[in-house]
Order: structure tokens, then sequence, then C-alpha cells
């Protein structure tokens, strides 16, 4: 069934460091992040857990200097993605 999420990044663009808020998941949810290049390359990948239902904001701080360019974050939660596509500059 189709839940109502919110996945917003910001500061978008960025200078490849950045914050995910996310809402509408229940508390006591674990979920993935992941940030992919231009190739489909995974960048940045983390394993978050939500226990603030209202409102969940992740410092996103991949461990390398990325490149600037398009990226697409995505977050996964019980199987279905939410991406967001995330310009460094």
């Amino acid at each position: 069934k189709e839940k109502n999420i919110r996945f917003v990044i910001y500061p978008n663009p960025n200078n490849g460091e950045f914050t995910a808020d996310i809402s509408g998941i229940e508390n006591n949810h674990q979920i993935k992040i992941l940030l992919t290049g231009e190739k489909g390359q995974i960048v940045y990948e983390s394993d978050f857990f939500i226990n603030d239902s209202a409102n969940s904001s992740f410092r996103i701080i991949p461990p390398g200097k990325l490149a600037s360019g398009l990226y697409i974050c995505t977050l996964l939660l019980e199987g279905i993605e939410y991406k967001v596509k995330v310009i460094v500059s």
C-alpha cells in the first residue's frame, strides 16, 4: 500500500554534504539511504533507525569528496524506493 512518506534533501544543490529530512514513517523502522552517481555507482550507503515518526533528519556525509554532478538519493523502506535528485556543485 502507498504510504504518505515525505523525503526531502536540503540544501539542494549542495557541496556534497546534505541533510535527508524524512517524515511519515512509523516509529521503530529501519531505513537505508543510498547515494548513487550518474553511472549508477554507489558513493554512500547507510542504515538509519526511525524513532521519531513526526520528523527525522539525517546528516549525509559521504566518506570522500563528491565530484560535481547529478546524484540520486534513494530511501529504501520495506522494499519500496523513494528517490530524490541531488545536485552537487
